[in-house]
C-alpha cells in the first residue's frame, strides 16, 4: 500500500478509460441494486458484493440509501482514483474533530456531513448535502497515517493520526460501524506492515481537479482554480455573520445567520431607537447599550471564529 500522488485512471491502465466510462454509464442507468449483483460490470473499481450485503432491521432501507449516494459521488469519485484502487465500503455520517465539538458540534449535520468512502489505499470523506448530491469539501486519509482506531463510548469511530490530530466518524448507521471499525483496523495495520509513514494527515484535495493542495493557496496549482481562503471567509462574517459562509457556498445556513443577525439588531437596536423617536418614551439607558454592544460583539466575533475555522476544514471553490 505504498505512497503515490493523486492520477486519473490512464488509457494504458488494465481497466481502460473507456471501461471506466463504460462501468460509471451503467452505474448511472441502474434503477436497483440489486442488479449491481446480478454481474461483473467491465472496469467498474467498485466491490458491490461488499457495498450492497446487509442483514438485520432496516438493511434495505440502508442500501438503498447507500446506492443513491454511490450514484451520486460516482462522477467525481472515479476521477479520483488511482490505477488499481478499488472502492470496498461507502457510508455517510459526519466528521467532527476536538476543536469542532466545542465550536461547531451544533452545525455539524449541515457543515460536516460526508460521504465516507474506504478504498484499498485510503479514507476519501466527500463533503454531501442532507439530500447526499455531493459538495466542494475533499479530503483524503491514507492509512498509513493513521496510528490508532477506536471505538468511542458514543458510538463512533475515531480516529488518531499521525501529526496529532483526532478525528470522529459520527452518525452513521449503527451496522456500518462494527464493519468499519473492522475494515480500518485491518487496513491500518497492513499499512503500517507496509512500512509506509509518509502520510501524516488529513489531506485537503482541490475541488475541481482532486489534486492534492498544500496550505490554502488563492488558485489551485494544479489547475488554477480559484479558491476561497479562510482569512476572507472570517474576515466577512465579522463584517456581517452570513457572509463569510455565503463565501464559501454555505448558502442555506448562511441565511439563517443572516436572519438570526438581523432579528437581533431590529429587538436590541432598531425597536427602541423606533420607540424612542415615535413614541417620545424615556431612551435606554447606558448600561443598555453597553449590553447591547457586548451581544453584538460577541456573536460577531464568535461567528467569526467559527466561520474561519469552517473555511479551514478543506478547499472550497470560489466565486470567478
Amino acid at each position: 500500500m505504498g505512497r503515490h500522488t493523486n492520477a486519473s485512471w490512464p488509457s494504458s491502465q488494465g481497466g481502460s478509460r473507456p471501461d471506466i466510462e463504460y462501468a460509471s454509464e451503467t452505474l448511472r442507468v441502474t434503477h436497483r441494486y440489486e442488479a449491481l449483483l446480478e454481474k461483473e460490470i467491465r472496469g467498474s473499481p467498485y466491490e458491490f458484493k461488499t457495498m450492497f450485503t446487509a442483514e438485520g432491521w432496516g438493511a434495505h432501507q440502508r442500501l438503498l440509501r447507500r446506492f443513491k449516494l454511490l450514484k451520486a459521488i460516482d462522477p467525481r469519485l472515479i476521477r479520483m482514483l488511482r490505477p488499481d484502487e478499488r472502492v470496498h465500503f461507502i457510508t455517510h455520517g459526519t466528521l467532527v474533530s476536538a476543536v469542532d465539538d466545542f465550536f461547531t458540534s451544533w452545525a455539524a449535520h449541515f457543515l460536516d456531513l460526508r460521504a465516507m468512502v474506504f478504498t484499498s489505499e485510503r479514507v476519501f470523506l466527500i463533503q454531501i448535502n442532507t439530500r447526499s448530491e455531493p459538495r466542494d469539501l475533499v479530503t483524503q486519509i491514507a492509512y498509513s497515517a493513521v496510528v490508532a482506531v477506536v471505538s468511542s463510548t458514543d458510538g463512533s469511530c475515531r480516529l488518531a493520526l499521525r501529526d496529532g490530530r483526532k478525528l470522529h466518524f459520527r452518525h452513521m448507521p449503527r451496522p456500518d460501524h462494527k464493519f468499519l471499525l473492522d475494515f480500518l483496523s485491518n487496513a491500518v495495520k497492513r499499512a503500517g506492515a507496509d512500512g509506509d509513514k509518509a502520510a501524516t494527515a488529513e489531506e485537503k484535495l482541490c475541488p475541481k481537479c482532486f489534486k492534492v493542495v498544500k496550505g490554502f493557496p488563492a488558485h489551485c496549482p494544479e489547475c488554477n482554480a480559484l479558491l476561497t481562503r479562510p482569512f476572507v471567509a472570517g474576515f466577512r462574517t465579522f463584517l456581517f455573520p452570513g457572509l463569510g459562509n455565503w463565501y464559501l457556498g454555505n448558502r442555506g445556513f448562511a441565511a439563517g445567520e443572516m436572519l438570526f443577525t438581523t432579528l437581533l439588531w431590529l429587538f436590541l437596536v432598531i425597536l427602541p431607537l423606533i420607540r424612542l423617536f415615535l413614541e417620545g418614551g424615556p431612551p435606554p439607558t447606558r448600561a443598555y447599550w453597553i449590553g447591547t454592544a457586548s451581544v453584538l460583539a460577541f456573536v460577531y466575533v464568535g461567528v467569526a471564529v467559527v466561520t474561519h475555522h469552517i473555511a479551514r476544514k478543506g478547499l472550497h471553490a470560489a466565486a470567478p
